[in-house]
């Protein structure tokens, strides 16, 4: 268990690197993953997405890429946070073999619980280089009481522990979880909200001439051509917070987060008048 699955990223990194050490990381991507690896003095090595084919890699390519490099860390977040991509099991699997004894694949699931046709990822952990990263923040929407854990080899969590603050996990969140893991029935409506209003942006904000991803998670990924500028006037004029992702180095996207339809509608409305104003169709 962590506080929050980010002391989990940057717990893995100090137990794995050090000065020389190589880490790779699925690109773009979470920023805490660069950060932890840059604390350990180093540079984690991006693998990009294939141009042309919306954030998308080329796992060929990929795999390819690690076995040259053979780094200790490797970060993988599936679904991606913030594109939506979501790999197949064989993709991952190629991955993790690429990666091979010596290194470490983590598995970043942040936001797994809300893929619709999702697959079972505990198998990877037989092969014994692997380790998912799971975070009840986002399945119960209890985001500030920090709760995360990562099922991994036994090995991998006492190299971890050695780093881990004695008191990381402090007792309101402990009670929080063990609380929201009674609630099953939450998960279960939650995915089925996410689903109604996800189709239902996606129609809209096609609409209004807008390029989505297609949604794998409980967010859109949408170009709007000026994100920080386009965020700042949602904010400001309507009300809603929505990601500028120009610290994933995509400043023409925004990261909107899925709610229920009445919040929906009331974006799409503000999104129109907004995306009228700046000229993006």
């Amino acid at each position: 268990m962590g506080n929050g699955s980010t002391e989990l990223i940057h717990l893995l990194a100090r137990s794995r690197l050090r000065k020389g050490f190589r880490a790779s990381i699925f690109v773009p991507g979470f920023g805490e993953y660069a950060a932890a690896c840059r604390l350990q003095e180093v540079e984690p090595y991006p693998i990009p997405p294939q141009e042309g084919r919306w954030f998308r890699w080329d796992m060929a390519g990929a795999a390819n890429l690690i076995e040259e490099l053979r780094p200790n860390l490797t970060f993988l977040c599936n679904p991606n946070n913030p594109t939506g991509v979501y790999l197949d099991r064989q993709e991952v699997e190629a991955v993790a073999e690429a990666v091979g004894n010596d290194g470490l694949l983590v598995v970043d699931e942040a936001y797994s619980a809300f893929v619709d046709r999702p697959w079972d990822t505990r198998r990877l952990l037989a092969q014994g280089n692997v380790v998912l990263l799971r975070s009840m923040t986002k399945d119960h929407a209890i985001p500030g009481v920090r709760l995360g854990y990562m099922p991994a080899p036994r090995t991998v969590i006492e190299d971890v522990q050695r780093f881990q603050s004695s008191w990381s996990v402090n007792a309101p969140a402990q009670a929080a979880g063990m609380a929201a893991l009674q609630e099953v029935e939450h998960i279960a409506e939650a995915r089925r909200v996410v689903r109604a209003s996800r189709a239902y942006l996606l129609a809209e904000l096609q609409v209004l001439g807008l390029v989505c991803n297609y949604p794998s998670a409980n967010f859109l990924l949408v170009d709007v051509g000026n994100a920080a500028a386009v965020r700042l006037e949602l904010l400001q004029r309507y009300r809603p917070c929505v990601r500028d992702c120009t610290s994933f180095g995509m400043p023409r996207h925004i990261r909107v987060g899925i709610r229920s339809l009445e919040e929906s509608h009331r974006l799409v409305r503000a999104v129109k008048e907004v995306c009228a104003r700046h000229g993006t169709r």
